[in-house]
């Protein structure tokens, strides 16, 4: 028996709410595992793509970056709900409006 086959035997006979931490559980380690193959992804392409991402232009998206993501970490430290990706999105966005205004000033 593979250990598929032995965590099935063994969690089909508990109950319901047990049932259902089990597959919580399951549903943690597959995604945490697939944001482990995305971030190996990423950490594979950025020699390839350091010479596009590392100039002056972008200097102005990785502080805005830097700022919201630092900002969500405080948001988890105290405990309140983090922003949702597309608030995250939205609050980069006016961050680089502001920064290029700045700069045209």
């Amino acid at each position: 028996m593979n250990t598929a086959e032995i965590i099935y035997e063994r969690a089909k006979n508990l109950p319901e709410p047990l049932a259902r931490e089990v597959l919580d559980f399951v549903n943690f380690i597959t995604l945490k595992n697939e944001r482990a193959d995305t971030e190996n992804l990423m950490l594979a392409q950025q020699p390839s793509l350091a010479g596009i991402w590392d100039n002056a232009e972008d200097e102005v998206w990785n502080m805005s970056a830097t700022c919201v993501k630092e900002g969500m970490g405080i948001l988890a430290r105290k405990g309140r709900k983090p922003l949702s990706d597309e608030d995250a999105e939205f609050a980069i966005g006016e961050m680089l409006k502001e920064a290029d205004q700045a700069t045209k000033s």
